[in-house]
């Protein structure tokens, strides 16, 4: 959209493949000091991410120091303590037939809930290819895949995630019209209603605190990442984005092992 850079208020941030590396817990000392100097020229910053809550590393939520945080893919709106503000269920009953074709197709599937993220399919699986046996995370995923109620009896899903055959699961899309499919892992996929995506949620923090999209910067790396990069003055993909992704921004940076948003941070004057 590239609007007025002296409109701009609000920064607004992936997490994976955007300010962190992967297998990183916390972003570089560069990208820190530019967060923090943004800051001081009295710039709001905020993430948007496909992760949920409970699984951004604590020393990350301390160096980035957010506010407010879209997390699920907008599914989830949070504030720097993970209180949870807004939320936006998905369809459960096609998320109920989604699990079946996966449990039919080899496919490991969680659905990311209000406070947890419950895996209904090929457990082990599921932990290995998402966080690691031997990760500190792995504790927190749920094991359903007995009884897959947990959506019914504690909380909806506001997102699913993935783990499978990278073509088995692309033919899946056609049979789940209301569903984004959002290639957003090595080895997985982010399912989320159409509707509700990053720029949705975002797009109603900003009317709900006085805020445009010409107030906002968006930057992201993946297909999750495509609507709020559209939808913002000014939205930059990092090097390391596909180029489905970098064909939709305003502005290409360096990679994120490069300290890609330091660049477009200073090519926008914004530090």
């Amino acid at each position: 959209m590239m609007k007025k850079l002296n409109d701009i208020k609000l920064l607004i941030f992936d997490i994976d493949g955007t300010i962190l590396i992967q297998d990183e817990n916390t972003v570089t000392p560069n990208v820190k000091k530019a967060l923090n100097q943004a800051k001081e020229n009295g710039y709001e910053v905020m993430i948007a991410t496909g992760r949920h809550f409970r699984f951004i590393p604590q020393e990350l939520l301390d160096d980035v120091d957010a506010n407010y945080l879209v997390t699920v893919n907008g599914g989830c709106l949070v504030d720097k303590n993970g209180k949870v503000l807004k939320q936006h269920p998905m369809d459960q009953e096609e998320l109920e037939k989604l699990v079946k074709l996966c449990d039919k197709s080899g496919v490991a599937i969680a659905f990311k809930c209000k406070d947890d993220i419950v895996v209904y399919t090929y457990y082990d699986m599921f932990v290995e290819g998402y966080v690691g046996l031997n990760s500190p995370f792995a504790k927190l995923l749920v094991d359903d895949t007995k009884n897959r109620n947990y959506h019914k009896t504690i909380g909806p899903a506001l997102g699913a995630f993935l783990i499978g055959d990278h073509p088995t699961i692309h033919k899946m899309q056609d049979e789940f019209p209301k569903f984004t499919f959002a290639r957003s892992h090595a080895v997985g996929y982010d399912v989320f209603m159409n509707e509700t995506t990053k720029g949705s949620t975002v797009e109603s923090f900003l009317y709900d605190n006085g805020f445009t999209w010409d107030n906002a910067i968006t930057f992201g790396d993946a297909g999750n990442d495509i609507d709020m990069i559209k939808r913002a003055s000014i939205g930059i993909a990092l090097g390391n984005a596909p180029h489905y992704v970098q064909k939709e921004a305003d502005f290409v940076s360096d990679t994120v092992e490069n300290d890609g948003v330091v660049q477009a941070l200073k090519h926008f004057k914004i530090i």
